[in-house]
């Protein structure tokens, strides 16, 4: 069962790539058979969203300080993420403790980053 502060390691294929991308993904709220994903990224060298970084010590998985980018978060149907684990394409993770869920949960509305379209699908819970 999908439930909110789960993590997953997703493999993604990159827009019209053969190789894939693999990153962490929270899930952050589950409503109407949709779960809401925020991916855990790597810090850059260049310009990022710095709404919420996460260090190793925030999630034990994490090897190098991390950020969530806000501006990828999106909605997948639970039946959809369910079909990826099965396959192995996501393999289910520790789950995050609550300070950290709830600086990420907070950090949609924070950020100038999170689509519209998320932010309104939020205020309707």
């Amino acid at each position: 069962m999908i439930k909110p502060k789960q993590v997953y390691y997703l493999e993604a294929p990159l827009s019209g790539r053969r190789e894939t991308r693999s990153h962490y993904t929270a899930v952050v709220f589950v409503f109407e058979e949709k779960a809401l994903l925020a991916p855990i990224c790597s810090k850059r060298p260049y310009a990022y969203d710095a709404t919420v970084e996460l260090r190793p010590s925030d999630y034990a998985r994490l090897k190098h300080d991390s950020f969530i980018e806000y501006s990828k978060a999106g909605l997948m149907f639970v039946q959809d993420l369910e079909l990826k684990i099965s396959q192995g394409y996501a393999k289910p993770c520790e789950s995050l403790n609550e300070q950290v869920f709830l600086r990420i949960k907070k950090g949609f509305f924070r950020s100038q980053m999170t689509p519209r379209q998320i932010k309104k699908w939020i205020e309707r819970l």
